[in-house]
């Protein structure tokens, strides 16, 4: 009996001795414990901290307590309550304008990583934080980043090992020349799909010579020499040939006309409609007329060939081409409208054409007049492709070894000119 007095007399003791306002009471235990802390004392004391970190009760405070230092062992510390309270974690400072957070990694528990954070950043614009290697933070305005960088300041990290250059700069001088010539290694292929493979500007292929690169045990290829051409057909699995022949006629060393108009002279021609002008280094035709003139140098046959590089203007219906087959009163005509090539007869009565949708610009053309059953017949090629043949069975135009200019500036007035004229007798060969 007298040891329960003793006990309540100790309790009421210690809940009437007032406690200071700077000291609280930390309580870490399990929610059994704590019931058993109310059952026994009540909750009387206002600033108690209670820590549950072990069985996932986190941290809760009844107030805001204040200690040196709180040390939650396999918890987890939270403020604030989710989707109610917002919480927040403030580090006070003292003259210093930089706030530290210790952290310490697991590979080294002694060791704490001190990050310091720095001041709010200036107002006015984004910024990006960054920390020294010393753990100091500080902020970083992006606009500040004005290094550009050369093509030499660049690396190049070459995992397939075909530049000896490390930077940008230098693999591209290796690409340069490639440009000019490629080298295949043995055994690299070059598939071409929807595609052509040309040489231009006097270049060449050169492959094996006929028939070692067929006799080979290769199954793939090209090769030719002067009367064989040897292609291997991989639908078949055997190779094709066909025999060379020497069909194409060297370029004549000379014409029989031959004006690139460089002396600025109409001396040897002779005006069939309206007056041709020479100027510049190419031949005019009358302002806002049709005017057709013809070199008077014969070809020395009524089946000749000639040729010009002709002009479209921008609107695709006055232009500039050819006159042959002229006996000086009349000829047959080649001219453009449209996109569309014609040919016809001067006087009218013949006209023939093609749609060929010729764009503005300068063509090469050449017009062939020889004899077809008694009658004239006409061959076009344009920019090196036959576009026309045709046959004057009517008999228009009564045939002459001359030919010339034709010009059309009867809709837009553009300036259209004829350049580098020539004519031979003869079938032209392409």
């Amino acid at each position: 009996m007298l040891t329960r007095k003793l006990v309540v007399l100790i309790a009421a003791l210690l809940f009437a001795w007032p406690l200071q306002a700077a000291q609280q009471t930390i309580f870490v235990g399990t929610p059994a414990d704590k019931k058993s802390l109310d059952t026994n004392f009540g909750n009387a004391q206002a600033n108690f901290v209670e820590l549950y970190g072990w069985v996932n009760q986190g941290v809760k405070t009844t107030s805001s307590p204040s200690f040196v230092s709180v040390t939650a062992t396999g918890g987890t510390l939270r403020a604030g309550v989710a989707g109610t309270t917002q919480g927040a974690l403030v580090l006070h400072t003292n003259t210093d304008p930089i706030y530290t957070a210790g952290f310490m990694p697991a590979a080294s528990p002694t060791a704490i990583v001190a990050i310091k954070f720095p001041p709010a950043p200036p107002a006015g614009a984004n910024y990006l934080w960054n920390v020294d290697a010393d753990g100091t933070g500080g902020w970083t305005d992006p606009a500040t980043f004005t290094d550009d960088q050369t093509a030499a300041e660049v690396p190049v990290t070459d995992a397939g090992g075909y530049f000896t250059g490390a930077d940008i700069e230098s693999v591209l001088q290796e690409i340069g020349p490639l440009t000019d010539a490629v080298e295949l290694t043995a055994g690299t292929n070059i598939t071409i799909t929807d595609g052509v493979i040309s040489a231009t500007g006097g270049g060449s292929f050169t492959p094996d010579t006929f028939p070692a690169y067929e006799d080979s045990a290769r199954t793939s290829g090209i090769a030719w020499n002067s009367t064989t051409l040897a292609v291997y057909d991989t639908g078949t699995s055997k190779w094709l040939t066909a025999a060379l022949a020497d069909t194409l006629d060297p370029a004549p060393s000379s014409y029989a006309v031959e004006d690139d108009f460089s002396s600025d002279t109409t001396a040897n021609y002779t005006n069939i409609l309206q007056t041709l002008s020479i100027s510049g280094g190419a031949a005019h035709g009358t302002s806002w007329e049709n005017t057709a003139a013809y070199h008077e140098t014969p070809t020395g046959s009524n089946d000749h060939y000639v040729s010009a590089t002709c002009t479209i203007d921008s609107t695709g219906y006055d232009a500039a081409c050819l006159i042959l087959g002229s006996n000086g009163t009349t000829a047959y005509g080649v001219r453009f409208e449209g996109g569309t090539l014609y040919v016809f007869s001067i006087p009218g009565g013949y006209n023939d054409s093609y749609a060929g949708g010729y764009a503005a610009g300068t063509h090469s053309v050449v017009a062939q007049i020889d004899t077809d059953a008694g009658h004239a017949r006409l061959k076009i090629w344009v920019d090196g492709t036959l576009a026309l043949t045709n046959t004057d069975t009517a008999d228009v135009v009564t045939r002459g070894q001359y030919i010339g200019m034709f010009f059309d500036r009867g809709s837009s007035n553009e300036d259209v000119t004829v350049d580098n004229l020539i004519a031979n007798p003869g079938a032209y060969t392409p």
